[in-house]
Formats: structure tokens, sequence, C-alpha cells
């Protein structure tokens, strides 16, 4: 339980630190390094930013100025390889194209950072930063009710090895949508199949909004089905991965 507790801990403030790196467009490659964060749980959290931000990730302890650092990637960069090219900056490092580890000397890492971005520029395309989705089954909007999120939830906890199941759904007509947030770049929408009409949010997926809707296209829809709780009143809500349109 304290273990966990402690990754926890360190996956929230490693998550901080990648989402502000992540805006930055010279890093295709995330470094996050800390003092606080143990060594025992650095692959792991390596391994969920990859998951989350979809761009190889190198999480590191730093320690009386020796660093140890565990390191993630993505299909398609060979992380080894890439390691190979910066061996001049770091004191020893090993492993293979999906997952590495090195060592380094703590003083050295804002120059490995920017050397592992500038190698990565020739490797990474934008598109290769676009996750693929998997999607589980397809579903029609008329089966979706309270029910079903519960046996959905019966599921949990989701994460590596028992990821959220995603659904999809053909033709459906957004009635509705709006952007929302602070810097207005998610998109929330109403979908309406037949007679029933749901509710979905789209994380930052503004820019698909702006890009695709008039009043009452026709789309295909990817989500996972949830319920929202909002001023002490609970409905099924859409969480939209990935939209569609047809016409």
């Amino acid at each position: 339980k304290h273990r966990q507790e402690i990754g926890d801990n360190i996956l929230r403030e490693a998550r901080e630190f990648a989402s502000i790196q992540a805006k930055e467009e010279d890093n295709k490659v995330l470094v996050l390094a800390s003092e606080n964060w143990n060594q025992g749980v650095i692959g792991i959290i390596a391994s969920r930013l990859v998951d989350e931000f979809n761009r190889p990730t190198i999480v590191i302890s730093k320690k009386d100025g020796i660093a140890k650092g565990s390191g993630r990637s993505i299909k398609g960069f060979h992380l080894y390889n890439v390691l190979e090219l910066c061996q001049d900056i770091l004191i020893n490092f090993g492993g293979h194209e999906l997952a590495a580890g090195i060592t380094i000397e703590s003083n050295k890492i804002p120059e490995f950072k920017l050397r592992i971005n500038e190698i990565s520029q020739d490797f990474i395309k934008e598109d290769d930063l676009s996750p693929e989705l998997k999607v589980d089954v397809q579903i029609p909007l008329s089966n979706i009710n309270f029910g079903l999120v519960k046996d959905i939830n019966v599921l949990e906890p989701f994460g590596i090895g028992n990821p959220q199941p995603v659904f999809c759904s053909y033709k459906n007509i957004i009635s509705d949508w709006r952007l929302v947030g602070e810097k207005r770049e998610h998109l929330k929408l109403k979908i309406k199949e037949g007679n029933k009409t749901l509710e979905g949010i789209g994380f930052k997926l503004s820019k698909i909004g702006k890009q695709i809707f008039s009043e009452n296209k026709v789309v295909d829809l990817a989500f996972n089905i949830e319920l929202n709780k909002w001023n002490g009143t609970e409905n099924v809500q859409l969480n939209i991965k990935d939209i569609k349109t047809i016409f």
C-alpha cells in the first residue's frame, strides 16, 4: 500500500512535468528528473507516461550528483540506438529498442535532454506521436445506460494490462457542440441516434471540432463510457477518444 502511494505521488508529479514538456514543439522525447523519485518505481512511471503522452520517455532519479534513468519508447524509435549516439554524455547505458536504463552525472541531464531531442527530430514524425486506437466493441447508443456503466466498472482498476474498454458507434448525428475549458481546448457534444441523445466530452479535441463540425454532422465515434457526477446529479457520458466524419 505504502509503495503504491509513493508511486502515485511520483506519477502525479512526473505527469505535471511531462505535460509542460510535451507542449514544447522541440520535445519529442520527454526527459524528466527529480531528487524525490524512488529508483524502484521509475520504470513503471516511464511506461505509464508513454501510454499517456505517446512519446519516448526517460524518467530519472537523481542522488548525490549521479542519476539513474529508466526509459521506455514507442514503435519506430529505437531507444538503444539513440542512446548510443549520446554515450559521450552518459556514464553507462543498456537495454533494447523499447526499454533502456542509463546512468548519468546529474549536471549533464540538461545537455542529454537537448541532444536526445535533436536526434529525435530525424527519427520521429508528428504522426508517430498520435497513438493507434484499439477499439474493443461496437455498440448502438440505445444500449448505453447506467446498468452498462456499472458492468464496466466491475472491471476496475484500469491501467497497464487492464485498459479501459473502448467502444465505437457508427453514423451518429452531432446535434450540438461547443468548446469548453479555460483555454477552450475541450469539446462538449450532444450525440443523437434515433430517439436517444447522450452527452460526450472530448478532452483536447477542440482542433477536430473546429475542422469538422457544422450542425448535424454525421460521425463515427470511439469512446469510453463513464458516469459524470456534477452538482449532485449523475449522468452517463461518452469520453470521446476519436471522431471521423462520414458526410
